[in-house]
C-alpha cells in the first residue's frame, strides 16, 4: 500500500478525518500495513504496549482472560474502529488481548511514539484523540451500568438492538445483521451464559420478533424490541 492509499484510508477514521494534509501525511508515512489470518492474535497480555491499530477489513475481538481462563470480551470491533489506544495513556504492557474473528483482517499500525510526536505538534489531533478516548470510556461505563442495573434477558436484547442499529441493514421495517458472533461471544460480552443467550433468542424467534441463523439475524420490527425492554 503506497503513501497516498494509506493517507486516504487513515482519513476515514475519526482520529484523522479533520487533520491538515501535512499532519495526515506525516502519520501515513509512519503507518504499516498488516494482514492477519482468522482466529489469530494481534497481541496478548504482557506484550509491550507500543502500537495503535486501525481496522480496515474484518473483525477483531478485544478481551481478557479470567481467573478460570474463560474469555471475558470487552469489545467487538469492525472496520473503521481502532484499538490498542491505551498505549497512548501510559500503558506499558498489554492487559488485554486482541484476536481476529472468522475472517482475515487488514490493519494499519502506527507506533505509539509516532502518534505522540504528532500530538505534540498538532493541538487539533490532541482534541480528536481525547474525544475518541472519552467516547470509548463512556461506552465502558454504560456497559458497567447495564451489568449492575439490567437483568440478563434485558442485557442480551439491548446488545442485539445496539448492534442492529450500528451495523444492521434496513429492509423496510426489518433490519438484517450479518455477523460472525457465536452465542458464547454474545454471552461473554453481555455478562450472561450461553444458555441464557439461546433461551432469549429462541423466545424472540417464537414471538416472531426475530429470525436467526448461524451468521445472520433478521429483526422483524425494531420498535417492538424497544417496547419489551422499555
Amino acid at each position: 500500500m503506497d503513501i497516498k492509499t494509506k493517507l486516504q484510508t487513515l482519513r476515514q477514521f475519526p482520529f484523522f478525518s479533520q487533520l491538515s494534509n501535512e499532519a495526515s501525511e506525516t502519520l501515513a508515512s509512519c503507518a504499516t500495513l498488516i494482514k492477519k489470518p482468522r482466529h489469530h492474535y494481534v497481541y496478548v497480555p504482557g506484550e509491550p504496549s507500543d502500537e495503535v491499530y486501525f481496522l480496515i477489513e474484518g473483525g477483531v475481538k478485544i478481551g481478557i482472560f479470567g481467573h478460570d481462563q474463560r474469555d471475558i470480551i470487552r469489545n467487538i470491533l469492525h472496520p473503521l474502529a481502532y484499538f490498542g489506544e491505551l498505549s497512548l495513556t501510559g500503558e506499558e504492557r498489554r492487559e488485554d488481548y486482541a484476536i481476529t474473528m472468522n475472517e482475515p483482517v487488514t490493519l494499519l499500525m502506527i507506533k505509539t511514539g509516532d502518534i505522540l510526536k504528532a500530538m505534540e505538534a498538532n493541538y487539533h489531533l490532541n482534541i480528536l484523540i481525547m474525544q475518541a478516548l472519552g467516547q470509548r470510556l463512556r461506552q465502558a461505563e454504560h456497559r458497567v451500568e447495564s451489568l449492575m442495573l439490567q437483568d440478563a434477558r434485558t442485557r442480551v436484547i439491548e446488545f442485539l438492538k445496539n448492534t442492529i442499529r450500528e451495523r444492521g441493514r434496513r429492509i423496510g421495517y426489518e433490519f438484517l445483521l450479518k455477523h460472525s458472533l457465536t452465542q458464547q461471544d454474545i454471552a461473554s460480552i453481555t455478562g450472561t451464559s450461553r444458555q441464557t443467550v439461546t433461551q432469549v433468542l429462541n423466545e424472540l424467534k417464537r414471538s416472531n420478533l426475530i429470525f436467526f441463523t448461524r451468521r445472520s439475524i433478521l429483526v422483524r420490527d425494531l420498535s417492538k424490541l424497544d417496547e419489551i425492554t422499555a
